[in-house]
C-alpha cells in the first residue's frame, strides 16, 4: 500500500490527524463523521464501517441479514460503496429505518473513504473469496480493527486478537464461515474488546504499526536476488 496516500498523521482529508502515539485525533474524526451523517454521538457504541463493493462476492447479502442484530446490539454501521441495485436499495432503506445508527453513502469518493476509515473503530471486510485486501490494510493503518473473513490475502495480513498461539496482541478479528451467525459472533468478540480501553488500545497501536509498504518488500526481493546469485542461504524474514 502507498503510505504517502494512506497516512493518518498527514492525511489532508481528515478533520484532525493522529498517530499511534496520540490517538486524540481519531476521537475527533469519529465525532465529525457522526455529525456529518446524523448518527447519535454515542461514545459507548463501536462504529463499524463497511467500505466495499455491494456484491455477492463481498457478502453484501450476509451483511444485510446481520444488520438488524448489529443495530439491536447497539453498534453503529456506516456503508460506503456501490454495486447491485437491490443491495444498494436495501442498505438505503436500513438507513431510513435506523437514522441514528446506520449511515449510507452510495457510490465511491476516496476522500470520504479516508474519513470513514479514520473515524471507525472496526472495519468489516467480509468476502466469499479474496486474493488480497487493501481495504483491510488501510483499516489497520488508521486504527480501525478489521472484522474479516479468514480467506485469501485477508487471512495472511490480519492476526486474530484471540488466537491462542498469538505472541503479539493481534491486529483484528477473523471469522470462518460466509454466513450471518459467524459474522455476528466475530463482531461481538470485537465489541467486547472495545468495551475495555486497556485491552483495546494495544490492538489499535499494533495494527497501526504493521508495515505493508513496498520499501520492506523491495528490500526482501534484493536480498533474495543477492542470495540466489551468491548461492547463499536467505535470512529468515522478520514478522
Amino acid at each position: 500500500m502507498d503510505y504517502g496516500t494512506w497516512d493518518p498523521a498527514n492525511d489532508t482529508a481528515l478533520p484532525q490527524c493522529y498517530s499511534p502515539e496520540d490517538l486524540a485525533g481519531k476521537t475527533a474524526c469519529r465525532a465529525a463523521l457522526r455529525a456529518e451523517l446524523g448518527l447519535r454521538q454515542d461514545t459507548d457504541a463501536p462504529l463499524l464501517i463497511y467500505v466495499n463493493r455491494l456484491t455477492h462476492q463481498k457478502m453484501a447479502d450476509v451483511v444485510l441479514e446481520a444488520l438488524p442484530l448489529l443495530v439491536a446490539r447497539g453498534l453503529q454501521l456506516v456503508v460506503h460503496g456501490e454495486g447491485q441495485r437491490d443491495f444498494e436499495d436495501a442498505f438505503a432503506a436500513a438507513a431510513r429505518h435506523h437514522p441514528q445508527q446506520v449511515g449510507v453513502r452510495l457510490g465511491y469518493r476516496e476522500a470520504h473513504a479516508h474519513r470513514l476509515t479514520a473515524a471507525a473503530d472496526l472495519s468489516l471486510t467480509a468476502s466469499r473469496f479474496e486474493p488480497c485486501g487493501l481495504t483491510t490494510m488501510y483499516a489497520m493503518r488508521y486504527g480501525a480493527l478489521p472484522v474479516t473473513r479468514a480467506v485469501g490475502g485477508m487471512a495472511d495480513t490480519v492476526q486474530d486478537a484471540d488466537a491462542e498461539d498469538g505472541a503479539a496482541p493481534g491486529t483484528g478479528f477473523l471469522f470462518d464461515d460466509p454466513d450471518a451467525p459467524s459474522l455476528l459472533r466475530c463482531v461481538e468478540r470485537a465489541a467486547a474488546r472495545y468495551e475495555t480501553r486497556p485491552a483495546w488500545l494495544p490492538l489499535q497501536r499494533q495494527a497501526m504499526r504493521r508495515d505493508f509498504g513496498w520499501e520492506r518488500s523491495a528490500q526482501r526481493y534484493l536480498e533474495l536476488y543477492a542470495a540466489a546469485s551468491a548461492d547463499a542461504p536467505l535470512a529468515e524474514a522478520t514478522p
